[in-house]
C-alpha cells in the first residue's frame, strides 16, 4: 500500500517559495501532492477513522491516532525511509499518523508548526468540501502590519494535499471556514529526526 504516494514523493522536486520582507525572509519548501492515493487506501483510512476512538483536538475537529498495531501504520512507516532518502537525512525514529475530521465551521488560523516536526504530510481523504477548503500557505506582509499573502492552496480533493519541510517559518492555515453541510477528512503524518 501507499506505493503511489511513495513514488510521487521520490519523483517530485521540492518547490521552494522565498521572499524577503520587513522582518526576515519567508522560505516555504513544499511538494504539492496531486492524486497520490488509491481509492482502496482512502477507504481503508476512512474506515480506520470510523472504527477508532476519537478525541476533539479543537472546536469542530475530531481526530484519531492510527495505532502502531494497525497494518496501515506499518505500511505508512515505510515512508520514513523514502523521506530520509529524499531529503538526505537520518531516517526518522518517529511517525505520528493521525486522521483529522474537520466539521462544518472549522477554521485553522494561519500559524507555523512547532520545531518538533521536521516534515509533515496532509492528504485529503474525500471530496466532502469545496476545493477552496485546502490548507493555504502564506507569505508575511512586506511591511509591518500588512496582512498575510496567500501564495498556494493545494485543492481540497481526494488524494491531494502537501508535503512540507518545516523550517519553523512556513505560515499556513485556512482562508475559509468549512462551509455548512461540508467536512474535511485528512491523513496527517509528521516525521521527527533522531
Amino acid at each position: 500500500m501507499f506505493e503511489k504516494l511513495s513514488n510521487y514523493i521520490k519523483d517530485t522536486p521540492v518547490t521552494i517559495l522565498s521572499r524577503k520582507y520587513y522582518n526576515g525572509e519567508d522560505n516555504i519548501n513544499i511538494i504539492p501532492l496531486i492524486d497520490v492515493l488509491e481509492q482502496q487506501e482512502a477507504d481503508a483510512l476512512n474506515q480506520t477513522f470510523d472504527m477508532s476512538y476519537k478525541t476533539e483536538e479543537y472546536s469542530n475537529r475530531n481526530q484519531c491516532q492510527i495505532d502502531m498495531n494497525n497494518p496501515l501504520y506499518k505500511d505508512l512507516s515505510k515512508l520514513k525511509k523514502v523521506i530520509a532518502d529524499k531529503f538526505s537525512t537520518t531516517e526518522s525514529d518517529h511517525l505520528d499518523a493521525r486522521i483529522w475530521h474537520d466539521k462544518e465551521g472549522f477554521y485553522f488560523w494561519p500559524h507555523v508548526d512547532n520545531t518538533e516536526i521536521d516534515i509533515s504530510i496532509q492528504i485529503y481523504l474525500d471530496d466532502e468540501a469545496p476545493e477552496y477548503c485546502g490548507t493555504s500557505f502564506f507569505f508575511n506582509g512586506l511591511e509591518r502590519g500588512d496582512n498575510f499573502v496567500n501564495i498556494l492552496t493545494p485543492p481540497y480533493k481526494l488524494g491531494s494535499g502537501y508535503l512540507l519541510v518545516n523550517t519553523n517559518s512556513e505560515v499556513h492555515g485556512m482562508i475559509n471556514r468549512v462551509p455548512e453541510g461540508c467536512s474535511r477528512t485528512s491523513l496527517y503524518l509528521n516525521f521527527k529526526g533522531k
